[in-house]
């Protein structure tokens, strides 16, 4: 079954944030999610978000993108070349496929501990994420994702 197009306004959530070293203030730096499929049948289908760094992509497996104002939770992976914030198609050894699902940029609200929040920016949308590590994983690769409308007030 395709997946659809998503719009910033039906996309809202995501927790966890240790590892993103956050560009300058008010810096945009790129995102995506991509959805991951697998033909072998041996493993499940899954989007990845990524978040443009400094030379690579933070990157987490979650297994729904979740609705507005709901957690879901999502699996710290290690990051990405940063060639996947455009390329969308066959990945080399048998690891499946790749598709846009939605792409855009993003600002870092605020990063500290194990929480980061930023600001996705697509297409004249605006909604929070938040990432946060699990306190009760050790390895912290569990997180917990939430999505929000933008509270941020626009400027006239």
């Amino acid at each position: 079954m395709p997946v659809r197009k998503k719009t910033l306004a039906n996309f809202e959530s995501i927790n966890e944030m240790k590892s993103i070293s956050a560009p300058p203030s008010a810096a945009k730096r790129r995102f995506v999610v991509l959805h991951h499929c697998f033909l072998d049948g041996k493993r499940e289908d899954h989007f990845d978000l990524m978040l443009e760094q400094k030379s690579n992509l933070a990157t987490w497996a979650i297994g729904k993108i979740p609705d507005l104002g709901e957690s879901v939770s999502a699996r710290r992976l290690p990051d990405h070349r940063e060639v996947y914030l455009d390329y969308e198609g066959p990945i080399s050894g048998d690891r499946g496929s790749v598709s846009r699902v939605i792409s855009g940029t993003y600002q870092v609200i605020h990063n500290r501990d194990s929480c980061l929040e930023v600001l996705l920016i697509s297409n004249d949308q605006m909604v929070r994420l938040q990432i946060e590590a699990s306190s009760s994983e050790p390895d912290g690769k569990i997180t917990q994702l939430k999505l929000d409308k933008d509270r941020t007030p626009q400027s006239s």
